[in-house]
């Protein structure tokens, strides 16, 4: 009985002592949950622009600095001629820059204060800006990326603006660590005018940057394309100069062909022609082959004459040719003209010039032929005759009386000629002379203008 009685007051004690465990337990669990830390009680107080210059003092003093500088009749307030004397003389700000900062500058008031621009300054977002928003402007805006990291190291704010836009203020040198008086006084000029007139930010035109592209590209095709017509223009001018150089050596041939005969073959025609005129002067048909000497000249003058006609107008035609080309080499390298050539407004001239320039060798071929063709058939007619008909050295004085004389006394009509040669002895005198004076003047006349042509063909070429 006494072990059962003591085995039951075990079981109680350890049944109170978990009791007691669990409820610590509970207890602790609800102490944590009532006793936890509860958050701070805080009030939104408003700081005003009267509270924050006795937090600031140093930025009040330097906008005061700043009120003093623009107000030049020391009446306290700043009207609107002295805030626009103050752009125009001592920042050098002109027309639309100048009336935008005296509009942010007045807003609607006409007078301005210490305490009016104080709070001015005061509400401004420009004040509020971090360090990193100053380092952003440092660095583009001022553009002195050298001192951005003293003004991390110094955690320079917005707050301090109006101390780095004071004249000659020791903080940008003894505590930014700014030692050039250029960039001093760069950076000083750039933080007055964000403090007084405030952060102008230059609008990003996606129409300009557009237009500036479009421009670009188009003067890159224009220049490709000036380029091309440029050597499209001066192969165009090679190719015509070969062509002329062509028609220029053609022009030589021709005159060359006139004397191809070098001086001995003259002296063996003269030879042979002499002695074709002792047989005829032998033969009783001299009188008549003496009568058809001047008529067989003048046929032969008129003859050459039309051949140096239409070399003449070959001549002309091949001038205005190397003056269009002349003009091609002289304004080949100009603006305007390139224009014209990319345009293609020059390419009906070039390709007249081109077939002008094939006609004119066709022409000049032709006339070749012919003067040589004229030269061998009168050579051969001279051969025949027995007197020369092609120079003029030939007349009548050169032969002997006696012969003359011989020749008339024998001479007999002809059916074709015998209008030329009815009458008395005297009346025959008289036409051989008429004849052979006009010869000498037309032989004259023609030698003269040859060599004046020929002249001015060489100088030409």
């Amino acid at each position: 009985m006494m072990l059962f009685s003591a085995s039951v007051q075990t079981r109680k004690t350890r049944v109170m002592r978990m009791i007691w465990v669990f409820g610590f337990f509970i207890l602790i669990s609800i102490n944590c949950v009532f006793c936890a830390e509860k958050p701070k009680v805080t009030r939104n107080v408003e700081i005003t622009a009267d509270d924050e210059k006795l937090r600031d003092p140093a930025g009040y003093a330097a906008i005061k600095e700043l009120h003093g500088l623009m107000d030049d009749d020391q009446s306290g307030s700043i009207d609107r001629f002295e805030s626009t004397d103050f752009l125009q003389e001592d920042l050098k700000l002109t027309g639309n820059d100048r009336t935008r900062r005296e509009r942010a500058f007045h807003h609607d008031d006409d007078s301005i204060t210490v305490d009016d621009m104080w709070e001015s300054w005061f509400e401004s977002e420009e004040r509020a800006w971090d360090e990193k928003t100053i380092s952003n402007w440092l660095v583009h805006v001022v553009k002195l990326p050298q001192y951005e990291k003293n003004f991390i190291e110094k955690r320079v704010t917005g707050i301090a603006l109006p101390r780095i836009a004071i004249q000659n203020s020791s903080y940008l040198s003894t505590v930014l660590g700014i030692k050039n008086f250029v960039h001093r006084q760069k950076l000083q000029l750039k933080a007055l005018d964000l403090v007084l007139f405030g952060f102008h930010e230059i609008p990003q035109s996606r129409i300009k940057d557009i237009a500036v592209a479009v421009m670009t590209i188009a003067c890159l095709v224009l220049g490709y394309l000036l380029t091309q017509s440029h050597k499209k223009s001066k192969q165009q001018v090679e190719a015509l100069t070969k062509q002329l150089s062509e028609i220029a050596s053609m022009e030589n041939d021709l005159e060359d062909s006139k004397n191809k005969f070098d001086k001995n073959e003259v002296e063996d025609l003269q030879k042979k022609l002499e002695q074709a005129r002792r047989e005829l002067e032998e033969s009783g048909s001299e009188g008549l082959s003496y009568a058809l000497q001047p008529l067989l000249r003048h046929t032969y003058q008129m003859e050459i004459s039309c051949i140096n006609e239409k070399k003449m107008e070959c001549m002309r035609e091949m001038k205005e040719a190397k003056e269009f080309v002349d003009r091609m080499r002289r304004n080949k390298l100009g603006f305007v003209n390139s224009l014209k050539l990319a345009t293609g407004s020059t390419a009906a001239g070039t390709d007249a010039v081109d077939a002008k320039v094939f006609s004119l060798k066709q022409r000049m071929e032709k006339i070749k032929a012919t003067m040589e063709e004229c030269h061998i058939r009168w050579v051969e007619i001279e051969s025949l005759c027995g007197f020369t008909i092609t120079g003029y050295e030939a007349d009548r004085a050169s032969l002997p009386k006696k012969s003359v004389d011989r020749k008339i006394s024998s001479f007999k009509p002809h059916d074709n000629f015998g209008h030329y040669v009815r009458g008395p002895r005297t009346a025959y005198e008289e036409y051989i002379n008429n004849a052979l004076n006009y010869q000498r003047a037309v032989s004259s006349k023609y030698a003269s203008s040859s060599e004046a042509s020929s002249s001015s063909d060489d100088a030409e070429i």
